[in-house]
């Protein structure tokens, strides 16, 4: 693909990883542009699958336009729509979306995903941030300013839960 620059497997045992670096990448700056989120890739038999999430108010044909016309061989799969219930998670993810920066976001995805919240840690801060083509001091401050946020979401929501339930 023109816009990928690198691409990391990792053999696990059962299931491999895989760490995509993106120079351009028009699927995220047109799921950005709505509020959108990746919830899970996979390259199967040379395919990319992408699940993502989109607020119910979002115009699925228009992302899947804006997405067919950088890639013209995309296809929508499958649409669901699912109704959430959980208020804390409603929070978070309202916090992942409006409150972090990209940069927050990008720092917190790339350390979950490469092992750095993981006992023993699989990627110190040095390699994430390597992976992200910054200094490990930028990813720290991406992070835990990430990171304060998140759990403020949390915690407040779990405050308000509790206060109500007294």
């Amino acid at each position: 693909m023109p816009d990928w620059s690198d691409l990391t497997l990792r053999d696990g045992g059962t299931e491999t990883a895989f760490e995509l670096h993106a120079t351009d990448p028009p699927i995220l700056s047109t799921l950005a542009e709505v509020g959108g989120r990746i919830e899970s890739a996979t390259l199967e038999d040379g395919a990319y699958h992408l699940t993502v999430h989109l607020s119910p108010d979002t115009e699925v044909r228009r992302v899947v336009e804006a997405i067919q016309s950088d890639y013209p061989s995309a296809t929508l799969m499958r649409r669901r729509q699912r109704t959430r219930t959980d208020r804390g998670n409603a929070a978070i993810q309202r916090t992942l979306v409006e409150s972090l920066t990209d940069r927050q976001r990008t720092a917190l995805t790339a350390a979950f995903h490469a092992g750095f919240f993981e006992w023993p840690r699989r990627a110190n801060g040095e390699a994430v941030a390597e992976s992200l083509g910054v200094a490990p001091p930028t990813f720290h401050q991406h992070l835990r300013k990430a990171e304060r946020k998140v759990l403020e979401a949390v915690l407040s929501e779990s405050h308000v839960e509790v206060g109500e339930s007294a």
